[in-house]
């Protein structure tokens, strides 16, 4: 749409564990290479490009629960690539960090011992890079710990953060 990807993936590999258990679903490996995610809510438009595909509206927030548990027990990326890009409130030119168009280049991710449940994710993460269009690098994002993200809140312990100036 407006010749803008929405979704690209070079190489996807994934290893599963089959199991016959309702609601609940275990994936040994996945290894992607080469992905872009694009997502845009375009000028004058109220739904993001993901909305439009999948026929939701983004104004009701109304949203079906993914009820199944999910694990993961390892999740390799590389050379990921996300666009998010509100044009209704940014055009982008700006050189500092910018909420409204976040152009996130070079990710690479390695985490384990993924547990997908509701809005939750706890793991493990090994090793996260990224850097931002404005030049800002996460050099080394990590934690050998278990980590906790959902909609309350993170919570890492022993996270090691480091960039080209912090460490």
């Amino acid at each position: 749409r407006k010749h803008l990807p929405m979704f690209y993936v070079g190489e996807f590999d994934a290893k599963l564990s089959l199991r016959n258990i309702t609601d609940e679903y275990r994936i040994k490996d996945v290894n992607i290479d080469d992905v872009l995610f694009n997502l845009v809510k375009y000028e004058n438009e109220y739904q993001t490009n993901l909305a439009e595909l999948f026929g939701f509206d983004d104004d009701k927030k109304e949203k079906k629960k993914f009820n199944a548990k999910m694990y993961l027990d390892r999740f390799n990326l590389t050379k990921g690539h996300l666009i998010v890009w509100n044009q209704n409130k940014d055009i982008p030119h700006k050189t500092s960090m910018d909420y409204s168009y976040l152009d996130i280049d070079s990710i690479y991710l390695t985490a384990r011992n993924l547990f997908f449940n509701g809005d939750s994710i706890i793991g493990v993460m090994d090793y996260l890079s990224a850097t931002d269009r404005c030049g800002f690098t996460l050099d080394e994002f990590s934690s050998n710990s278990p980590f906790l993200v959902s909609s309350k809140g993170l919570d890492f312990k022993n996270l090691i953060i480091k960039t080209h100036t912090t460490d």
